[in-house]
């Protein structure tokens, strides 16, 4: 009968050691069983890396968004434990093994370890030198973030680049300009309005006077629906501009991330290729972006704008148009997303 603690090739496959449990990955469980259904062999465990995203904004915070990932030192030194599981302060081949089923194919150290098999000899990985073959792995040129996805940061991560924060600061200050002119411009004082006579009544009220006067009138004038002054139609045209301009560009580069709400990036290191399998693919990073709580607010906030431009009898119709208009309120919670101070306002009254 075979040793319990020992560990061979044949053993480790037949009882191949499953992931954590569900509960022990948390947001990430269905990407990673979804990676564990397409990994390439059958018998061959993920070894899972967690990368994430700079965003928190300091003063050492660059102009704009750069490449690299980084990876958190406890989370290296779990991923060591699991190799290491003897407490020696290293692993060997062995180890790779026993872990991931196919060591050949182990990306990150697979040259490591066809130098060391050449040679003849063991290699032995302590602490110090997997966390500098993992940031070197992060770093590489396939592992870094795109540029799709460093503009995509930009436009909706203001912790991640002075620009993206400035940025924001812009979007801040149209949503307050956009909100203030839609209260101002109700305001009799700001409106205007034009007399003709297609703006009479076709029928005239039952009061004789007033039956005299209009039949006697043939060229009689009445007062229009009132409107707002022009200014205000043109500081909603550039905030409008400016709204769709940023949901469209994000929408655009929203296809190819690797990365979802929570700037997170898991790659495999047991896999022939790197950073093999995709966690996420087109079709889900559009449907995500489109059905997310804040991107539906977003459009909400720029819909009622081109309905009322566009569609045929919407202009014309003024109960219609006022419903579209009192629907630029969303733009308020737009605020949520790019004001710390909203979090905290929001994080205050649910406490309460």
């Amino acid at each position: 009968m075979e040793a319990r603690g020992s560990y061979t090739r044949s053993n480790v496959r037949k009882n191949a050691r499953r992931p954590k449990s569900a509960s022990s990955l948390g947001a990430n469980t269905q990407m990673l069983k979804r990676a564990n259904s397409i990994s390439n062999y059958d018998d061959e465990m993920p070894v899972w890396i967690k990368a994430t995203v700079p965003s928190e904004f300091e003063e050492t915070t660059p102009w704009l968004v750069g490449p690299g990932l980084r990876v958190e030192k406890d989370h290296v030194l779990s991923l060591f434990a699991k190799f290491d599981h003897f407490k020696r302060g290293f692993f060997n081949m062995k180890d790779v093994e026993r872990v991931c089923n196919r060591p050949e194919h182990f990306y990150m150290l697979r040259e490591v370890f066809k130098i060391c098999q050449r040679n003849g000899k063991e290699i032995k990985i302590t602490f110090l030198q997997f966390e500098s073959h993992v940031k070197h792995y992060c770093s590489e040129d396939e592992n870094k973030l795109s540029l799709q996805e460093r503009i995509f940061l930009t436009l909706s991560e203001s912790g991640c680049s002075k620009v993206g924060f400035y940025f924001s600061l812009s979007i801040l200050m149209a949503i307050v300009a956009s909100t203030t002119t839609f209260i101002i411009e109700t305001l009799p004082s700001c409106q205007t309005f034009e007399e003709k006579a297609s703006c009479c009544p076709k029928y005239p009220s039952e009061d004789i006077s007033n039956i005299t006067s209009f039949l006697s009138d043939k060229n009689s004038v009445c007062k229009c629906e009132p409107y707002s002054l022009p200014i205000f139609g043109q500081i909603e045209i550039v905030c409008m501009v400016l709204f769709t301009s940023e949901y469209l560009l994000r929408l655009l580069f929203c296809r190819n991330l690797r990365f979802g709400p929570d700037l997170v990036i898991w790659m495999n290191l047991a896999s022939e290729k790197p950073n093999y399998p995709r966690l996420r693919n087109q079709a889900g990073n559009l449907v995500e972006f489109i059905f997310s709580t804040s991107n539906l607010i977003d459009l909400l906030a720029i819909l009622p704008f081109y309905i009322s431009k566009f569609v045929p009898g919407m202009s014309s119709n003024t109960r219609v148009l006022r419903v579209l208009r009192l629907a630029r309120v969303f733009r308020v919670l737009k605020m949520g997303k790019y004001s710390q101070g909203a979090h905290l306002v929001i994080n205050v009254a649910s406490s309460r």
